[in-house]
């Protein structure tokens, strides 16, 4: 049986089409399988730095801590103070580790956009390191600021446009330079975006307020 013309190009190069971004992926050149590999080591020397970078200071409150309470560490009232230090070192570190992916991404101008374009091309080596600092933010301390203040002040410091009054219960949100929230707005816990700009229009249903609430279902 002879494969049709439209299955060979399917099997010459396969085209995937992504509608956030326009993107296109074709079978990688030898050329760009190492950009790839290297790519994949750098991201990580990247992390590396940043969490270890987040470590030291929750690393030197400990070592005071223990310096302060070592000689009552085997009492019963030495051994919760130093528990409870070891938990406001984790506070620390996940604070430290959210100001510091939010200064890297401020001071190297790295931003998500909109753009048409290979995937595996120079084009989005900016969104492969914007989502790389969202990962990290997301994967160690993030899940723990939801439906805070805080979450939403670190979304609005990753490029994201958030009204006043709104409330975030979800680690979801990629690419924040696409993301527009209005006023008094309640994303759910099981919410994430999948539209075309990655923006959420808010409803209005009052004069001075927007209203937009996601449970368990796709945006």
């Amino acid at each position: 049986m002879e494969k049709s013309s439209e299955s060979i190009d399917v099997i010459q190069e396969l085209v995937l089409l992504f509608p956030s971004h326009g993107l296109t992926f074709k079978l990688m050149s030898p050329t760009t399988k190492f950009l790839y590999a290297f790519l994949s080591v750098v991201s990580q020397l990247i992390a590396a730095l940043l969490l270890g970078s987040a470590v030291l200071p929750a690393f030197n409150f400990v070592r005071r801590s223990l310096s302060v309470l070592a000689s009552s560490m085997y009492t019963v009232g030495g051994a919760l103070l130093f528990c409870l230090s070891l938990g406001l070192a984790f506070v620390i570190f996940g604070n430290t580790l959210l100001l510091l992916v939010i200064a890297v991404r401020t001071v190297f101008r790295i931003r998500s956009f909109e753009r048409r374009g290979q995937l595996f091309s120079l084009a989005v080596l900016g969104s492969l390191l914007y989502n790389l600092l969202i990962q990290l933010a997301t994967l160690f301390y993030l899940p723990l600021l939801r439906s805070s203040a805080l979450i939403v002040w670190f979304y609005r410091g990753m490029g994201a446009r958030i009204g006043a009054g709104t409330v975030i219960a979800t680690t979801r949100l990629w690419d924040c330079d696409l993301i527009e929230i209005g006023e008094d707005c309640m994303i759910g816990g099981q919410c994430f975006h999948r539209r075309a700009r990655h923006q959420w229009i808010p409803r209005p249903t009052e004069a001075r307020a927007h209203r937009f609430a996601c449970h368990h279902r796709r945006q």
